[in-house]
């Protein structure tokens, strides 16, 4: 929460801000990541293909579209946030819990995996579906206790912008500008969060600089 509060309390240049961003970028791609390799994962077992990855395009038709879409991504990412802080404080302060951090991870974990079970489990794969299911809250588990609240909303943002938008380095396609303008999003915050992180210090470290 200190990254977090330091940010609203208008400090955007804190070191702990940029860091907590670069962070929650990094865990947000390795989210999607995880998701996309499970969609792959679950054809291979179930079909023995590897189905193709089909980004919507109805929300980019227009430059307006794409960046309410944008807005809109950045509210989930803070309200799925808040919501699982939210979930995380009320099971540590849970006489089941007894204010054991142990016990409230476990609690909050199993309270995820119903709240996602519903998009997730099928039925037709149940031991690999529940595995997914086990370790897309293992990832958010570890972006909430290691970096903090700030970095889980980026990371959910950054999640939606990789799994939503369609990807290409192919300028004739139609909705080039649009990717690339996504990739320019996510690789400029990225900079921007490590160039704040550094706080005033050489980027690439004393070292270097002094060479």
């Amino acid at each position: 929460m200190i990254g977090w509060n330091r940010l609203l309390a208008g400090r955007w240049r804190d070191p702990l801000v940029g860091w907590q961003v670069l962070c929650g970028i990094g865990c947000g791609v390795a989210l999607a990541l995880t998701l996309r390799l499970g969609f792959i994962a679950k054809g291979l077992l179930e079909d023995s293909v590897a189905r193709p990855w089909i980004s919507p395009l109805f929300f980019i038709a227009s430059t307006r579209a794409y960046a309410g879409f944008l807005f809109g991504w950045l509210f989930d990412g803070l309200s799925t946030a808040l919501l699982i802080v939210l979930i995380y404080a009320v099971a540590r302060g849970s006489r089941a819990a007894a204010g054991r951090n142990a016990l409230a991870i476990g609690i909050m974990g199993l309270l995820l995996i119903g709240l996602i079970a519903r998009e997730f489990i099928t039925g037709t794969n149940l031991p690999f579906e529940l595995a997914m299911c086990v370790l897309i809250v293992a990832v958010i588990t570890i972006a909430m206790l290691r970096f903090g609240l700030l970095a889980m909303v980026v990371m959910f943002f950054v999640n939606q912008i990789v799994h939503g938008a369609p990807f290409t380095l192919n300028t004739a396609d139609w909705y080039a500008p649009q990717a690339f303008a996504t990739i320019l999003l996510v690789v400029g915050l990225a900079a921007a969060g490590f160039v704040i992180s550094r706080g005033g210090e050489p980027l690439l470290g004393r070292v270097l600089a002094d060479e």
